[in-house]
């Protein structure tokens, strides 16, 4: 059972970190270069990293599977951005 959870773990926590690279190009494109970029995937990228700090077995450090969440653009800080944004908006109306 140990082997099938490493290999889960690599699995999604290798997808997992791709796209949360893929969302910090997309976040790099858009917002410091100033130019067109494709939309970012939301909570994804946090979510398969997240899932594969919790599966790997024995693993001390489990309770930090909410830190993927604080760093892949795709999830807090990006959707925070889009709440603010749109309500900055809202009010210059």
């Amino acid at each position: 059972m140990a082997v099938v959870q490493y290999l889960l773990g690599i699995l999604l926590g290798s997808a997992g970190v791709w796209v949360i690279c893929v969302n910090w190009r997309i976040f790099w494109t858009c917002h410091v270069r100033k130019r067109h970029s494709p939309s970012w995937l939301p909570i994804l990228g946090g979510l398969l990293v997240g899932i594969a700090f919790v599966i790997w077995p024995k693993n001390p450090v489990r309770w930090l599977a909410w830190v993927a969440f604080v760093l892949d653009w795709g999830s807090v800080p990006g959707i925070g951005y889009s709440i603010y944004w749109h309500l900055a908006r809202r009010r210059s109306l």
